[in-house]
C-alpha cells in the first residue's frame, strides 16, 4: 500500500497521466541559444489555430541534476495575461542579453540554462499538469551539456532551431536530440547566431524571400501602413522591407535610428510616416534614404522594427520638415493626437520648463505649453471646477538626450553643456525643440538629435541672488540636504547597502562641498535640516559634520547643532531623520520637543518625527519656535499600513499627511511655550 501511494504522488508530481492538452493547443519550443555571455533564450511557437493563453501553460526547470529525478525544481509562470497568437513565436530571455535579443523578447528570466538544465513546456496547472516538448531532461547532470543532432555536448555554445517538419512538441527529450543531423528534430548553428530568434521558420510564417535586399528590387510596404490608425500596428510579428530617409542616427547612444517616408507619405494626419529602427549594428547616417528588412513589434505601445536582417543605403534624400505642434494637447486627447506622430520629426513652440529633476541623472527635462498648475493646488479635488481643469490641462513632453546611460558628463541641456552660468531653471522658455518623437516608459518623449540645433534658452525665470529684504534681523531657512551620509561611524560606510547617496568619498566630497556652499550663503540664526543621516549628533555623525564643515566655511561664525534625548541618538527609525542648526551668537535654546507616534496615535509613525524648538535672540530675549516637519511622500501607497486609500488627484497617503498636521497642531498649542512659530 505504501509503495502504491508513493508511485502515486510522484506521478502527480510529475504529471503522468494528469491535465490533457486540447486538441487546438500546439505549442513548443521552436528556438533555444546558450551563447556567450548572458545571450540565452527560449522560444515558443503556436503552431495551431487560435490564440493561447499562456496562463495555462509554464516552462518549470532544473539547475544542473535534479534534486530529486524526474522532477522539476522551479515553477515557472508566464507573464500574467500573455497571450500566444497562431503562426507567432513568445521569447523569454536573460535580461542582460544582447539588445537584439531584448527587441524581440516578451519575457526576462535570469536563470536561463547554462547548457546542462533542463527546461520543459508543460499544459496544466503545478499541481495537474502534462508535458509536451522539452529541451534537456530532468533525469541527472549531463555534465557540459547534452548531445544534439550529433553536436557533442552541442546545448552549450549553440544556438538551435525546430526544423519546419516539426509541427508539435515531444516530450522525449532522447527523441527529439536524436544522435545525427538526420535524425533529430533541430538545426544546429554556431554560438550567437540569432537570425530566427522572434520569427519561427516554420508553417504559417511566411519569410522574405529575396536573400540579399537592394534598393533597385525591393518592394517595401509604407511606414504609415505599419504603424497604422490605432494604438497598436496591425502587423505586429511580420517581417516587412521599409524604405525612408534617416532622420536621426542615434545608435551610439540610444542604440538605433529613426527613419521616415519623404514626399510626404500617404498625407494621412491619422498614421505616422516615421518609424524607430532599433538596431546600432549597420552603417547608416542622417540623410541617407535607405530600405530595412525587419520585424514589426509592439513594444509597450510604441512600434519599432527589430530584428533587422538587412540595410541598403540608396542615396540621400532631404529630410521631412519638422511636424510643427504648436501646442501639446490637452491630457485627454494626448493619446490621440500624438500617437499618429510617433517616429516622425516634430518641432514645438515655445514651451516652459515645468521640471527638470532628471536632467543631470537621465538628460531628460519636462516640458509644457505654459504655467499649469496643478488643478488640486487651484480648486478642491472633489468640486466639479476641479474635474473641469483637471480635463482641459495641458499634458507634459519630455525632452530627452536619446541616451539612457545614467550620469552623462557633461549635463546636455543646454546645448554647450550646463555650467553655473550655463543653466537651465524651471519656468525658463526654450524654443527651436525639435527631434524625432519616441514613446517611452509611458511618455511621449523628443529626443535629442545631432544635424538639428540645441533648444534656445531663454531665462524667463531668472535666478535672485537673494530673497526679499523684509526688514528683519534674524534669517530662518530649511534645506533638504538629500540623503546626506558622510560614511563615517557611527553610520553605514559609503559601501553600505544601507547607505542612501554617495557610494564614495569623491561623490561625498561633491555632495559636501554643495551643501556647505548653499547653507553659508544664506547665514541663517537657525536652518531646518531635512533628509540627513539619523546617526546621532556626536563625533562622526553626519550633522555635525554640516556644522563641522560650516565653521570652517563661515568663520569665525559657528553653527551647533540641537540635540535630543533620543534612544541610540536616533530621531524615530528610518535611516534618515530631521535636524536643526543653529548659530549661538544670534539665538540660545530655550526649549525642545519630538512629536512622534507615542504622543498622539493619529501622527504615524510612517512620518518622520517633528521638531520642534525654543530659541531666544541674544539682541532682544524675544522668543519664537521653529518646527521642522518631514511627512509621509506622495510616491507609494498607504493602503497597506494605514488603510488610507491612493488618490489620483492629491497624491498618495493624503490622509496620513492630514492626520498628521492635525496632531501637529494640536501639539504646538498644549507642549510648546507660547511663542511666534515658524514651520517648515
Amino acid at each position: 500500500m505504501a509503495s502504491a501511494f508513493l508511485r502515486f504522488t510522484v506521478a502527480a508530481i510529475i504529471g503522468v497521466d494528469a491535465a490533457t492538452v486540447p486538441a487546438n493547443a500546439r505549442l513548443f519550443f521552436s528556438g533555444f541559444a546558450e551563447g556567450s555571455s548572458n545571450n540565452k533564450y527560449l522560444e515558443i511557437y503556436n503552431a495551431g489555430t487560435e490564440s493561447a493563453n499562456l496562463g495555462d501553460w509554464a516552462f518549470p526547470t532544473v539547475s544542473n541534476g535534479p534534486t530529486t529525478p524526474g522532477v522539476y525544481e522551479n515553477w515557472n509562470n508566464f507573464t500574467a495575461g500573455a497571450l500566444l497568437g497562431p503562426g507567432k513565436v513568445y521569447v523569454i530571455a536573460h535580461g542582460s542579453a544582447d539588445q537584439k535579443i531584448l527587441d524581440v523578447t516578451n519575457q526576462t528570466y535570469t536563470y536561463m540554462s547554462n547548457g546542462d538544465d533542463g527546461v520543459k513546456l508543460a499544459y496544466g496547472t503545478e499541481a495537474d499538469h502534462v508535458y509536451v516538448d522539452a529541451v534537456g531532461d530532468f533525469q541527472a547532470d549531463p555534465g557540459t551539456g547534452w548531445d544534439i543532432c550529433g553536436e557533442a555536448a552541442g546545448t552549450v555554445d549553440h544556438t538551435f532551431v525546430r526544423k519546419t517538419s516539426v509541427t508539435a512538441g515531444n516530450p522525449d527529450w532522447d527523441a527529439s536530440r536524436g544522435t545525427t543531423a538526420d535524425t533529430c528534430e533541430w538545426v544546429v548553428y554556431p554560438k550567437d547566431e540569432w537570425k530566427y530568434v522572434g520569427v519561427h521558420p516554420g508553417e504559417s510564417v511566411t519569410m522574405p524571400t529575396e536573400a540579399v535586399l537592394n534598393c533597385s528590387t525591393a518592394s517595401p510596404v509604407s511606414i504609415s501602413k505599419v504603424q497604422g490608425n490605432g494604438s497598436t500596428s496591425p502587423m505586429v510579428g511580420e517581417v516587412v522591407v521599409l524604405k525612408g530617409v534617416v532622420t536621426a542616427d542615434l545608435q551610439g547612444t540610444y542604440g538605433g535610428f529613426f527613419m521616415q517616408e519623404i514626399d510626404g507619405g500617404d498625407n494621412d494626419s491619422s498614421t505616422s510616416d516615421g518609424i524607430y529602427v532599433a538596431d546600432a549594428s549597420v552603417v547608416v547616417s542622417q540623410g541617407d534614404l535607405v530600405v530595412v528588412r525587419g520585424m514589426i513589434k509592439e513594444n509597450y505601445a510604441e512600434t519599432p522594427l527589430v530584428a533587422v536582417s538587412a540595410v541598403d543605403v540608396c542615396g540621400k534624400a532631404p529630410l521631412p520638415m519638422p511636424y510643427f505642434l504648436g501646442m501639446l494637447p490637452t491630457r485627454n486627447t494626448s493619446k490621440t493626437i500624438l500617437e499618429p506622430l510617433e517616429g516622425m520629426l516634430i518641432m514645438l513652440s515655445p514651451v516652459i520648463v515645468t521640471d527638470h529633476y532628471n536632467l543631470a541623472k537621465y538628460g531628460e527635462m519636462t516640458l509644457s505649453s505654459g504655467w499649469n498648475p496643478v488643478a488640486s493646488q487651484v480648486f478642491d479635488p472633489l468640486s466639479k471646477e476641479h474635474m473641469e481643469m483637471y480635463d482641459l490641462y495641458r499634458d507634459t513632453l519630455m525632452l530627452d538626450d536619446a541616451n539612457p546611460s545614467q550620469n552623462p558628463d557633461p549635463v546636455p541641456y543646454p546645448g554647450t553643456g550646463m555650467t553655473y552660468d550655463n543653466y537651465i531653471r524651471t519656468g525658463d522658455t526654450l524654443t527651436n525643440v525639435t527631434g524625432p518623437l519616441s514613446y517611452d516608459f509611458s511618455k511621449y518623449k523628443i529626443q535629442k538629435t545631432p544635424g538639428f540645433p540645441a533648444p534656445t534658452v531663454q531665462h524667463t525665470n531668472p535666478r535672485e541672488d537673494k530673497p526679499p529684504d523684509v526688514k528683519g534681523r534674524l534669517i530662518i531657512a530649511g534645506f533638504n540636504v538629500f540623503n546626506y551620509f558622510n560614511g563615517d561611524n557611527p553610520g553605514p560606510a559609503f559601501s553600505s547597502s544601507l547607505n542612501r547617496d554617495a557610494s564614495n568619498a569623491e561623490e561625498f566630497a561633491k555632495q559636501r562641498k554643495k551643501t556647505l556652499s548653499a547653507i553659508s550663503l544664506v547665514d541663517a540664526a537657525v536652518v531646518g535640516l531635512l533628509e540627513i543621516e539619523n546617526d546621532g549628533f556626536g563625533v562622526g555623525s553626519a550633522v555635525q559634520d554640516i556644522v563641522d564643515g560650516l565653521k570652517t566655511a563661515t568663520a569665525p561664525y559657528t553653527y551647533m547643532a540641537v540635540t535630543f534625548n533620543v534612544t541610540d541618538d536616533k530621531v524615530g527609525t528610518d535611516a534618515i531623520a530631521s535636524a536643526i542648526i543653529y548659530q549661538p551668537k544670534l539665538v540660545s535654546v530655550v526649549g525642545k520637543a519630538i512629536l512622534d507616534s507615542s504622543l498622539d496615535p493619529m501622527f504615524l509613525s510612517i512620518n518622520r518625527p517633528t521638531l520642534a524648538v525654543t530659541f531666544k535672540e541674544v539682541f532682544s530675549g524675544n522668543e519664537f519656535t521653529v518646527v521642522i516637519n518631514h511627512l509621509k511622500s506622495k510616491g507609494s501607497s498607504c493602503v497597506a499600513c494605514c488603510a488610507d486609500p491612493d488618490s489620483t488627484f492629491v497624491g498618495n497617503c493624503n490622509g496620513v499627511r492630514t492626520n498628521a498636521t492635525k496632531a501637529i497642531g494640536k501639539w504646538l498649542k498644549t507642549t510648546l511655550p507660547e511663542a511666534p512659530r515658524m514651520t517648515s
